[in-house]
């Protein structure tokens, strides 16, 4: 449809054409830095983003395993200096033999501290037990 330069039509076509450059611009900015990004990886711009995801997941449980478990080894550590220096033993036992068992029943789960609803896991195939039986 042809408008007459200057109209309130034109004007309307001209910043729909400029907007839409400029997200087409947009797009492959974020391709490129995609590619960018999958190129130090060593990986396809594909999977970049998983695989992002999956060291951000990787790291976060690490801190949260490493302050879990060394709150547990240092509070041993210290109950073990206790009966060392003969302080209140029987008591420290108890402490001890407590903290034993919470050391034994310590669980490394990964998904308890990581969502996996998080856009990464698409990859990882959560499927449900309904449809694993009906694809046998």
């Amino acid at each position: 449809k042809q408008h007459e330069p200057g109209s309130k039509g034109w004007l309307d076509a001209f910043y729909a054409r400029k907007n839409h450059q400029e997200s087409v611009d947009a797009f492959k900015l974020y391709e490129n830095g995609l590619s960018a990004r999958a190129k130090l990886w060593g990986t396809s711009a594909n999977s970049i983003e998983y695989r992002e995801g999956m060291v951000k997941d990787l790291s976060a449980f690490q801190d949260h395993y490493h302050q879990k478990i060394t709150a547990l080894t240092d509070r041993q550590s210290f109950l073990h200096d206790k009966i060392k220096r003969g302080k209140s033993v029987y008591k420290t036992n108890q402490q001890l033999i407590k903290l034993e068992t919470e050391l034994a029943q310590f669980k490394i789960d990964y998904f308890s501290v990581m969502n996996d609803d998080e856009s990464h896991y698409r990859y990882k195939g959560h499927t449900s037990d309904d449809t694993k039986e009906l694809e046998f």
